[in-house]
């Protein structure tokens, strides 16, 4: 796992201590190190296929998931996802 997962996870715990609001990870591999350790927080990790998957039912299944927890934060890295998430913020 590298550092800015590692970063995200410690901002992730620092956040939720705070009250500011409860964080989810939405990724294609709920067995990575990642959501491993983003789970073992206590927080929520989901399983969305990305990798492969058209964008736009990709963006449905996520908009659903956004719906059913009213989440306000979306954050997204690499290039696939992040057009993904673009996708699921015009519909947001």
């Amino acid at each position: 796992m590298g550092g800015i997962q590692w970063q995200i996870v410690k901002l992730a715990e620092k956040l939720f201590s705070r009250g500011c609001f409860r964080p989810a990870l939405i990724t294609t591999d709920k067995q990575s190190p990642f959501a491993q350790a983003f789970g073992g927080c206590g927080f929520e990790v989901l399983s969305v296929p990305m990798g492969n998957a058209k964008i736009i039912p990709a963006a449905r299944q996520i908009l659903h998931i956004l719906e059913d927890r009213n989440v306000a934060v979306i954050q997204t890295h690499l290039l696939r996802e992040s057009l993904i998430g673009r996708a699921v913020r015009k519909k947001r």
